[in-house]
């Protein structure tokens, strides 16, 4: 910029003014403040503006040239900042008669190795803001135009306890920030742990029954009037128990639907036997996932089986762990191993029958010098603990209440080892690609799992742990002790755990489903 030129002649003809350092904005909508830093040089400056409509735009520049305050009345659309000045002070007055909702929906980042500094300003009330800050000497395109629509809103619908499900929990967080507006609704139950995610609303739905048709009828019910009544633009499915509500309120008002299969759902241990129950279940999924246009699952061998059932395309996006490099581990000495003991855990929110907790149990008294450790809950823990309670190793396995996914994680990363004990009982158990599996990749331990073909897969190909033969007792106790008493082998496979978990990262399993959710946001309805 010259002095010759002012600010707002360069915002009118949307002329570049070169250079630019920004130190700190301040923006003041509607009496809400909001204000963030950077200390980048930059090149170029995608500034999208969400005021159509104002009566003052002050613009402040200080550095080189002498400093300008201008105050206009303007219409912006799209400024482009390039400047040699010091930018130090951009401000909204307060007197703002009326708001265009603006998204970016897709934006073009710069060549690897370039610095990217977004920013996302969100009201529920007000607007939003997006800036891209582009490092200095690169060649990137610029963001392509934006496009005025409604705010961003989405629900995501979960029949589970809010605060234990990572894989919700991880969806909503990538949904805040993409600058969406989320709200989880759930259900209150047993253990009503306070669901703290940042920036994500959530609800919980009392039902009078904790579990069997009742329970599910009225949750459904309760969901189907919540979502009648509430304004957004994208619903999440959690799995094919809240799928109907979803997709019924979705088609009544053409609102975008994902539907997040987190198994196999009509392939469950205890349904697939239960000839009624499983037919009715079955009827629901053979109605609704067919007129679903997008769908996520959890893994290669399930999204095959949609595929080949209902000729849809899922896309597949694992339970890989978020990252725990900020969390401290727990002493060994709070679940009372000593030094010399091999420390297994077992863990999980869903520890039923067919899970191989009870042949765990049954293997640790054929085990010298092994301490397992169960986390979490379920409708096997109560024949679990009794079992523990008569076995000859009685003193050697603990049980630890559900907790928070980060409280699990720390007892988790001061255990040498992760158990997953699947039983090929039922086709989602079979093709099943668990929680615990990438939880223990995530805490830096080796995991020893059954030999199923998915989670078997894995193992083998980074090496990361052992398989044992089967799920019995005595296999799974000559894999234990095997480990337990090979001083040389674990260290191994640690480092081999350390590169696995270098590659299965939550940074990039998310960008399919981030690129998802971008698509889908623009979308109108399900059609």
């Amino acid at each position: 910029m010259t002095e010759e030129m002012s600010g707002v002649q360069a915002f009118k003809e949307n002329r570049m003014i070169v250079g630019l350092q920004v130190l700190q904005q301040q923006f003041v909508l509607s009496g809400e403040n909001y204000e963030w830093f950077a200390a980048e040089e930059v090149k170029e400056v995608q500034f999208t503006p969400v005021i159509m409509y104002t009566e003052a735009f002050t613009f402040k520049c200080a550095g080189t040239a002498p400093a300008i305050t201008e105050t206009v009345k303007y219409y912006p659309d799209t400024l482009f900042l390039q400047c040699g000045d010091l930018v130090e002070h951009i401000h909204y007055p307060a007197v703002v008669r009326r708001i265009w909702y603006i998204e970016a929906y897709k934006v073009y980042y710069p060549v690897p190795g370039s610095i990217v500094h977004k920013v996302q300003i969100r009201s529920t009330n007000i607007a939003k803001i997006i800036l891209s800050y582009l490092s200095s000497g690169l060649t990137a395109e610029i963001p392509e135009k934006v496009i005025t629509t409604e705010m961003k809103k989405a629900v995501i619908a979960v029949i589970s306890d809010l605060s234990t499900d990572m894989r919700v929990r991880k969806l909503a967080l990538l949904m805040a920030e993409e600058g969406i507006d989320v709200t989880l609704i759930g259900r209150l139950s047993a253990c009503p742990l306070p669901p703290e995610i940042p920036g994500v609303k959530a609800t919980r739905i009392w039902v009078p029954f904790r579990k069997g048709p009742a329970m599910y009828l009225m949750f459904n019910l309760f969901l189907f009037f919540r979502l009648l009544f509430m304004r957004y633009r994208l619903c999440v499915a959690s799995d094919l128990d809240t799928l109907t509500p979803c997709y019924l309120v979705s088609w009544l008002f053409r609102r975008a639907l994902i539907y997040d299969s987190h198994e196999y759902f009509t392939g469950q241990y205890g349904l697939e036997e239960r000839r009624f129950k499983h037919f009715l279940w079955k009827s629901a999924e053979r109605f609704l996932v067919p007129r679903v246009k997008h769908m996520i699952t959890v893994s290669d061998s399930i999204a095959d089986l949609y595929r080949r059932e209902y000729g849809i395309n899922p896309l597949v996006v694992r339970n890989v762990a978020p990252d725990t490099g900020h969390l401290e581990p727990h002493r060994r000495s709070e679940l009372g191993a000593k030094d010399d003991e091999f420390l297994v855990v077992f863990q999980g929110s869903g520890i039923n029958p067919g899970r191989g907790g009870e042949e765990l149990v049954s293997a640790m008294a054929m085990t010298e010098g092994v301490r397992l450790i169960f986390i979490g809950s379920g409708d096997a823990m109560d024949l679990l603990r009794r079992s523990a309670a008569e076995s000859p190793a009685s003193d050697r396995i603990t049980f630890l209440p559900r907790m928070p996914w980060e409280e699990m994680i720390r007892y988790t990363m001061c255990c040498d080892a992760g158990l997953s004990a699947d039983t090929d009982t039922c086709t989602n158990q079979r093709y099943s690609l668990p929680n615990k599996f990438f939880d223990y990749i995530a805490a830096g331990i080796p995991a020893v799992v059954s030999p199923l073909p998915e989670v078997s897969a894995l193992v083998e190909y980074y090496g990361c742990g052992t398989v044992f033969e089967a799920v019995t007792p005595d296999a799974i106790a000559r894999e234990l002790q095997r480990l337990a008493d090979d001083p040389s082998l674990l260290p191994v496979l640690k480092e081999r755990t350390r590169a696995a978990r270098q590659e299965l990262t939550w940074e990039k399993e998310k960008l399919r489903e981030q690129e998802l959710i971008r698509n889908v946001i623009k979308s109108k309805s399900n059609k």
